[in-house]
């Protein structure tokens, strides 16, 4: 695969990138706000859910490491799940999925199948592997950059 991002250019870059990753976060964003409160949820708080899903009893600050949110916002999502039901306070800092939020996954799961083929069609299949590839390599290489592990697929 070709170069995405030249890191060792010193020079001054092409800021048409930057404008459109800008203006795609955000239309991602007020997408993804609209399919989650479908499902009663706000932005992040599917983040939580699923990555709580299963049995896992894990800290509040073990999640915001791991989905790379800072640990008062963190704080914030917790306290909206569990007033929501979704989520449980165990024992000092450590939480569980409660049964409610996990009937929720499968909700959030057809929210994202349904953001994705809303993209699919309006990009192409063929047009979609190649995208969501540069995208890819991208999002490895900032990580890399700001020196954080490799998070895999969203």
């Amino acid at each position: 695969m070709s170069n995405i991002v030249d890191l060792s250019d010193a020079g001054g870059g092409d800021t048409r990138i930057v404008k459109e990753l800008v203006a795609l976060s955000k239309m991602m964003k007020a997408l993804v706000r609209l399919r989650l409160a479908e499902i009663g949820l706000q932005p992040g708080e599917d983040d939580v859910l699923v990555a709580m899903s299963g049995d896992r009893v894990a800290s509040v600050s073990a999640i915001a490491s791991e989905l790379f949110v800072r640990f008062e916002t963190m704080l914030r999502l917790v306290d909206q799940l569990v007033a929501k039901g979704h989520v449980e306070r165990i024992a000092g800092p450590l939480i569980r999925l409660s049964a409610n939020g996990a009937r929720l996954l499968s909700q959030i799961e057809r929210s994202r199948d349904q953001i994705a083929k809303d993209l699919g069609l309006r990009i192409g299949s063929i047009e979609t592997d190649r995208v969501t590839e540069v995208l890819s390599e991208l999002n490895k290489r900032l990580l890399s950059t700001l020196g954080t592990r490799d998070r895999g697929t969203p």
